[in-house]
């Protein structure tokens, strides 16, 4: 093995270790590449322990959305407004979450359709 695999590998080795499992994937659209993965706080690193592995898109995004949520109360949030900020968070990813469940649903089920008519155009 040359120094620049070598390099390599302790590359993907630091990876693994930053996201805690040597076999890390987008917990939403999948992507396995562990210079991709970022962990997410759906809650905020505040308000909640929880955290998710993402990839980098898709953790933009939830951050994009997280703008919206209700603006802050308190300065520093008091538990109750923590809790509703960590709840926002998860819906976040919740929604995501099912809008890709529902697409791959969606997939397979017309994977299942497809595999249901024979080749010569008749049902099974």
């Amino acid at each position: 093995m040359d120094e620049a695999e070598k390099r390599r590998r302790a590359r993907i080795q630091a990876a693994y270790r930053r996201l805690g499992t040597s076999t890390p994937a987008c917990s939403i659209c999948g992507e396995d590449n562990p210079f991709c993965l970022e962990k997410h706080e759906p809650g905020g690193r505040k308000h909640s322990d929880l955290h998710v592995i993402i990839c980098r898109n898709c953790h933009r995004k939830l951050e994009d959305a997280r703008r919206d949520h209700l603006p802050s109360i308190w300065t520093p949030p008091d538990p109750v407004e923590s809790l509703s900020r960590a709840l926002q968070g998860e819906a976040d990813l919740f929604e995501r979450l099912a809008k890709k469940r529902r697409k791959d649903a969606r997939m397979l089920h017309e994977l299942s359709r497809k595999d249901a008519i024979e080749p010569d155009g008749d049902e099974k």
